[in-house]
């Protein structure tokens, strides 16, 4: 199984102010956000397919991809609805009400994404800026238009910071049926306010992990270093933020400006 990932940045708009944003942690490759090169996206499309990519992930570049224009986004879906199995939208979730949700699924997305920091709407509010929604509704409304469930809870010191967070974390969502979780650690790349925040909240990855790997069954080991655990009869993911490898590519990015790249953080990892 390919764990690669074809990430299209759909947009740098963004209606979150998060502290640690990794987005702004990372080195501005995109000149013009503007347009969508489509001549290019199809190459890269190619690219991806032949590389054996299963992923496509819509996502945003200090953006959340649903502050994109509506048609821009179908255009965009149509270019590959039929050529991955696997179409994933990454959000913060503050923009999912049942009107969004309903026109989701007829562009063809098959998996929501996200991000979060914690279960309590009060803690995601108080750190996304924005009024955050109560996360089971959210996935109740996802589920009632047939559209799988990853919550992606980033984990920083204040919130969920040790394993029994963690669990708390997972018995919150317990009757939710939610088809996947990830857990990872806060990223910080470079030296700016949002790395220096993240930096002072970062937790200590070998002990908040402890149940996990102590009780779950490994399921599977990715090429970058992520392990996927049957955890009480949950899918759980975790892994590093921003890791890497050598032996293959985490993720391919198509930036609007018609460039295809292949690290969130080196400028020089280009590939046309």
């Amino acid at each position: 199984m390919n764990d690669s990932v074809f990430n299209v940045v759909v947009t740098n708009e963004c209606n979150a102010s998060c502290p640690y944003c990794i987005s702004e942690q990372t080195p501005e490759v995109c000149k013009d956000y503007s347009e969508f090169n489509f001549c290019k996206f199809y190459k890269a499309i190619q690219y991806a397919e032949r590389s054996g990519i299963l992923t496509c992930k819509l996502t945003g570049k200090r953006g959340d991809p649903l502050c994109c224009d509506k048609e821009a986004f179908q255009i965009i879906m149509s270019y590959v609805r039929e050529r991955f199995p696997i179409l994933e939208l990454q959000t913060n979730g503050t923009l999912l009400n049942e009107e969004k949700v309903k026109w989701l699924k007829g562009t063809g997305i098959n998996l929501i994404a996200i991000s979060c920091v914690h279960y309590e709407e009060s803690k995601n509010t108080d750190l996304y800026g924005l009024h955050y929604p109560n996360l089971i509704e959210v996935v109740d409304l996802l589920h009632k238009y047939g559209l799988s469930v990853r919550l992606s809870c980033t984990l920083i010191k204040g919130y969920i910071d040790d394993h029994f967070k963690i669990d708390e974390f997972l018995e919150y969502f317990k009757g939710s049926n939610i088809e996947q979780f990830s857990f990872i650690p806060v990223g910080h790349n470079g030296d700016n306010i949002y790395a220096q925040w993240a930096k002072q909240r970062e937790v200590r990855k070998h002990i908040v992990y402890n149940n996990i790997k102590a009780n779950g069954t490994l399921l599977r080991k990715t090429p970058y270093g992520g392990l996927i655990y049957d955890y009480e009869g949950k899918n759980v993911y975790i892994a590093d933020c921003l890791s890497g490898t050598v032996e293959g590519i985490r993720s391919l990015i198509f930036y609007p400006d018609g460039h295809l790249r292949y690290s969130w953080t080196k400028p020089g990892a280009i590939i046309f």
